[in-house]
């Protein structure tokens, strides 16, 4: 699905279809099962975009699933700071959910599919405040804006690479989980 990310107009239509077909498919589960619309929208899958294609999307699910949880990603990788860009349908039945690998020159040392591969080797999670309170900014205003909207907040994703120390590694997991 990568041509959704290089071309949103021309692989619109195949979208919609695939999330038709999807709801229709699983329309009989149980409560168990949730939807996520999309992993990480970006490149030209603009953040403006991506909210019309995840309302039109969201209409056909609730064609056949009229009560399912939805999972709601932010563009630009679905990152925590893309909650800003947001503008979501008014949907009882809506999670936001995140992303978060920060900081970046931490969890992506080495990182060489994200152009880091000598960047950032060495560097440490200490697990001081300042660390602590960087983290705690990032989710600021998500979890604001999930209150404000009466939605769920999920963390999706979050992880640092394996060329971290394990040491470090272990610090920063504990404290985002």
């Amino acid at each position: 699905h990568e041509e959704i990310f290089t071309n949103p107009t021309a692989t619109k239509p195949r979208f919609l279809s695939q999330w038709q077909q999807i709801a229709t498919y699983f329309k009989d589960y149980d409560e168990h099962l949730l939807f996520e619309v999309m992993n990480e929208p970006h490149d030209q899958l603009t953040p403006a975009l991506w909210n019309t294609y995840f309302a039109e999307a969201l209409m056909e699910i609730r064609k056949t699933n009229p009560t399912r949880k939805v999972l709601l990603g932010t563009a630009s990788y679905g990152g925590v700071a893309g909650v800003r860009d947001l503008n979501p349908p008014n949907d009882p039945n809506l999670i936001l959910s995140v992303h978060y690998y920060d900081p970046f020159n931490f969890t992506h040392q080495g990182a060489d599919w994200a152009g880091n591969k000598d960047k950032y080797l060495g560097t440490k999670w200490e697990d001081l405040v300042w660390e602590r309170n960087q983290v705690m900014s990032d989710f600021s205003y998500a979890i604001q804006w999930a209150k404000q909207k009466n939605m769920p907040l999920h963390v999706g994703e979050f992880g640092s690479y394996e060329l971290a120390d394990m040491d470090s590694r272990a610090r920063w997991t504990t404290f985002i989980a």
